[in-house]
C-alpha cells in the first residue's frame, strides 16, 4: 500500500531549501533629473534547482516603499525571476544572483493604476553570515529545517513608467545599490 504525502514531501523538500526572506533598503538615482530616491523592501523568493549544486532557477516577489522627489512617498509590488548560485555554507563565501524585475506602484485602490508599471534588473551578491554547515552537521542536527543569515548587497537598474492624472506617461530610470538581511531555510540533511 502506497503511503499518501510522501512523494509530495520528497518534491517539496528540494523546493524550500531555497525559501528567504529578504529585509532591506537602498538608495537610487533617478537618471534624468538627478534626484535621490530612498527606498526600502521586503521580499520573499525560492530557489528552484537541486539542493546539490546549489544553483537553480530563482523566483521571487516583493513590496517596496520608495520617497521620491515630485512624488511623495509610494508602494510598489513586484515579481522577480531570474538565476542564482547560492554562497558555500561557511562564514564570508559569496554567491551571487541576477533576476529581472516587473511590477506596478500600488495607488487608486489597486494595481496598475493608470497603466503604470515598472521593469529592471538586480545583480546581488549573498555573503554567508551564519557559522558553518558541514556534512557532518547531520549526526548533531535536530532540526529538519534550520535557518542561515545572509547580508545582500545588490546593483539595479530600473525603469518606471508613470501615468499621473490622466497626463501624459513619465519615464523615470533609476540606478541604485541596496544592502538587504536575508533569512534562508536550510537544510542538513539533503
Amino acid at each position: 500500500m502506497r503511503r499518501p504525502g510522501v512523494r509530495h514531501v520528497a518534491v517539496a523538500c528540494p523546493l524550500l531549501l531555497g525559501c528567504a526572506a529578504d529585509f532591506g533598503g537602498g538608495m537610487f538615482h533617478q537618471v534624468r533629473d538627478s534626484h535621490a530616491v530612498g527606498a526600502a523592501q521586503i521580499a520573499a523568493s525560492t530557489k528552484i534547482g537541486t539542493p546539490l549544486n546549489n544553483q537553480g532557477f530563482l523566483v521571487g516577489a516583493e513590496v517596496r516603499g520608495r520617497a521620491e522627489d515630485e512624488l511623495g512617498s509610494r508602494w510598489m509590488a513586484g515579481l522577480r525571476a531570474g538565476y542564482g548560485q547560492s554562497p558555500d555554507p561557511a562564514p564570508g563565501k559569496m554567491g551571487w544572483e541576477l533576476h529581472g524585475d516587473f511590477g506596478t506602484p500600488l495607488g487608486k485602490g489597486g494595481l496598475f493604476p493608470d497603466w503604470s508599471i515598472y521593469a529592471g534588473a538586480t545583480f546581488a551578491t549573498p555573503i554567508w553570515m551564519s557559522r558553518r554547515h558541514e556534512g557532518s552537521d547531520l549526526n548533531t542536527s535536530s532540526w529538519f529545517f534550520k535557518r542561515a543569515v545572509e547580508l545582500v548587497p545588490s546593483l539595479s537598474a530600473r525603469v518606471y513608467l508613470d501615468r499621473l492624472d490622466d497626463g501624459p506617461t513619465q519615464r523615470r530610470t533609476d540606478l541604485g545599490v541596496g544592502l538587504a538581511v536575508r533569512l534562508r531555510a536550510v537544510n542538513d540533511f539533503l
